[in-house]
């Protein structure tokens, strides 16, 4: 647990001392840095609410992957997908969409929905920030594999309770399980300790510096950053 902490410690000083100097060295050194980032919060979400690890960690590259690495600033604003460079640039990004109306928008390494679980975080901003968003995720998944009995059916509702849209992101999350090392994937104890989570539609989302009404009809669960339509391999 130790060891762990200290590598997400490394992994976010890594990101605020180097991602903007990676800008000039091409995508492939910002995704690994990046990337590193989301794993490595996975890894921990996962040890505290006693999920497999490799699931929590398929699950950010199902959501977010980019070149074939998770990316914790990504966005989907109303079905469209956004990899921008930094925290700075997507969190200006939600808020041109929040003062421009869009209600759908989905921020993150596990891609939460600010609709339905905003008011499970102080702020936005909060949301955003990789290890919070991937404790609320891993917690969101743990009760769902309570309610309905299973991973993969967690899993699917993870996305959408349709079964059609569930099924059909479930494929798309086994090609990433199937590429991350097993390491310890151990099954769970069945209990959580931590309270449930019980998404609500979040009618006040504290900003900066102003409450931002939000209201409208949008999907009740974490969306995909990738749609669920595209086939091919990631």
């Amino acid at each position: 647990m130790h060891i762990r902490r200290m590598r997400i410690a490394r992994m976010f000083s890594a990101l605020s001392l180097g991602l903007q100097l990676t800008v000039y060295v091409g995508i492939a050194g910002k995704t690994a840095i990046a990337g590193d980032i989301c794993t490595a919060v996975a890894e921990e979400a996962a040890e505290r609410e006693q999920i497999p690890p490799r699931i929590l960690i398929a699950l950010t590259r199902a959501e977010t992957a980019r070149v074939g690495q998770p990316w914790p600033w990504a966005l989907n604003i109303a079905g469209e997908g956004h990899w921008p460079d930094s925290r700075a640039e997507a969190e200006h990004l939600m808020e041109t969409a929040i003062a421009r109306g869009e209600r759908s928008i989905d921020v993150g390494c596990f891609q939460l929905n600010i609709r339905w679980h905003a008011q499970a975080f102080t702020s936005l901003k909060e949301m955003f920030d990789p290890l919070e968003n991937a404790r609320y995720a891993a917690r969101f998944l743990r009760e769902l594999n309570v309610e309905l009995g299973s991973w993969p059916a967690a899993i699917s509702a993870y996305h959408s309770r349709t079964p059609e849209l569930g099924e059909a992101y479930l494929t798309r999350f086994y090609r990433h399980y199937h590429s991350v090392d097993a390491g310890n994937s151990a099954p769970p104890r069945p209990e959580s300790t931590h309270p449930p989570v019980r998404p609500q539609p979040a009618p006040l989302l504290a900003g900066r510096a102003a409450l931002i009404t939000v209201s409208g009809p949008v999907s009740r669960a974490p969306g995909s950053l990738i749609p669920i339509r595209e086939t091919e391999e990631m």
